[in-house]
């Protein structure tokens, strides 16, 4: 299977906002062959059951290519400011370890995972040819690969979910939940694809996520930072577990209308029924502010913001010591948060406002939150306050700004992707300027 060891670049990753483009330039390696490519796209259009639109851009590359390949792809996406404005957010509110490097620990993570990748940006397919010089073959192991990289082109031909996720800025866990849907889609076509070539089973949800573990097989994987493992590798066994039982309720045509009515955060990736079953979906809950109206004072800046959903949660209670079961409890409730970090004359202010469900699981989260800011290393969270169903972690903040972002900050509800874009409309006018449209 070659879908563990693949990855998808197109979707600004989950945890940073996407930049200025690169010049695009010649590609580097050598394109495929035309009968080759063919024939893998019609076994992927079979396998997925929808039809190419147009032919697909594919290379072969070398193992040592890919380092600057990749670095040259994340550039188009995130500038070095960027990044390290997102690694100061992350560090301050203790998603990330204090002595880490953001962007070569992504770097460093992607080069190890990758086998191949589909770019959005310049609509292109990479298959990364391994050291012993493997030869590319309909029935080879890079086939698999080639197929899951090839329904991500599909994808960019049929829907529109590419184009927001390389537009988004700021919102990390919608990114996530569009990734992993994105990503959950592409392995079951590879997966199904084996199934009609070569006879091989489906694995169900369980089954996958073990085999991924298996195939996975990165030397560094547990020195990585866990912010970046969760949200990079994380969007591959949450996505298939989503979209083997929307198939199994609709089959094919269900997962097209997912395309269209997509998930909207780590929430309904990690409890499928909040999105399988409608009467359980909620809005999403958009708490995007003015930090002037919460500020410390009026010379504040906007270094960085974000929402990181119960993913997010999840990591700060983990990074904190937390056992697994005790963050995912904890964590569970979640219904919206945005965290800024402030550059003030008076110096930095942070804050990180989360909304729950009910009142008792805003009281469990601030009790957890209390003893972890305090015991746990690394992060600037100095305050933890709850009003209601509202927790904010912060510092340097006024007593009326965190009042202010506890209780008389109403943020908006969103039924659906559809009325999110309509707001935010700089979404696909960024996407557009990254493919230079």
């Amino acid at each position: 299977m070659g879908a563990a060891r693949t990855a998808l670049l197109g979707l600004c990753f989950a945890s940073i906002a996407c930049g200025t483009p690169a010049p695009r330039g010649p590609s580097p390696g050598t394109p495929l062959a035309s009968d080759l490519l063919a024939s893998l796209q019609e076994r992927t259009a079979r396998a997925r059951e929808r039809s190419f639109l147009r032919p697909v851009d594919a290379y072969a590359v070398r193992p040592d290519q890919v380092p600057a390949l990749l670095q040259r792809e994340l550039d188009r996406l995130v500038s070095p400011a960027q990044f390290q404005h997102e690694q100061a957010l992350l560090q301050a509110l203790g998603l990330l370890p204090p002595q880490v490097d953001l962007r070569k620990a992504v770097l460093r993570l992607q080069s190890g995972a990758l086998a191949g990748f589909y770019t959005p940006v310049a609509d292109r397919l990479y298959i990364v040819l391994d050291t012993a010089g493997s030869v590319l073959t309909r029935d080879g192991p890079l086939a698999e690969v080639l197929v899951h990289e090839l329904a991500h082109a599909l994808q960019a031909q049929h829907s529109h979910l590419l184009e927001v996720g390389l537009g988004i800025e700021s919102d990390q866990d919608l990114a996530f939940a569009l990734g992993a849907l994105l990503e959950g889609d592409a392995v079951l076509t590879e997966l199904r694809d084996a199934q009609r070539s070569f006879h091989e089973p489906i694995p169900d949800a369980a089954g996958f996520r073990l085999l991924f573990r298996e195939e996975l097989d990165l030397p560094d994987l547990e020195a990585a930072p866990r912010w970046v493992r969760e949200t990079l590798l994380g969007q591959y066994p949450s996505g298939y577990a989503l979209v083997t039982q929307l198939v199994r309720r609709g089959g094919m045509p269900a997962l097209d209308a997912a395309w269209s009515d997509p998930p909207l955060s780590s929430e309904e990736l990690l409890h499928p029924r909040r999105y399988l079953d409608r009467s359980l979906r909620r809005p999403l809950r958009d708490l995007r502010a003015d930090a002037a109206r919460f500020a410390p004072d009026g010379g504040c800046g906007v270094v960085a913001q974000g929402s990181y959903g119960e993913l997010g949660l999840r990591v700060w209670a983990a990074e904190r010591g937390a056992s697994g079961e005790r963050a995912a409890a904890a964590a569970d409730g979640w219904d919206g948060d945005r965290a800024w970090l402030l550059r003030c004359p008076g110096g930095p202010a942070l804050a990180w406002v989360i909304h729950f469900d009910t009142l008792a699981e805003a009281r469990e989260f601030a009790r957890l939150a209390g003893g972890l800011a305090a015991e746990g290393e690394g992060g600037k969270v100095r305050r933890v306050d709850r009003s209601g169903v509202r927790v904010l972690l912060s510092s340097g903040l006024r007593a009326a700004g965190r009042t202010w972002l506890l209780e008389a900050h109403a943020g908006r509800l969103y039924t659906d992707l559809s009325t999110w874009l309509e707001s935010h409309p700089e979404v696909r006018e960024r996407a557009r300027s990254l493919r230079g449209r």
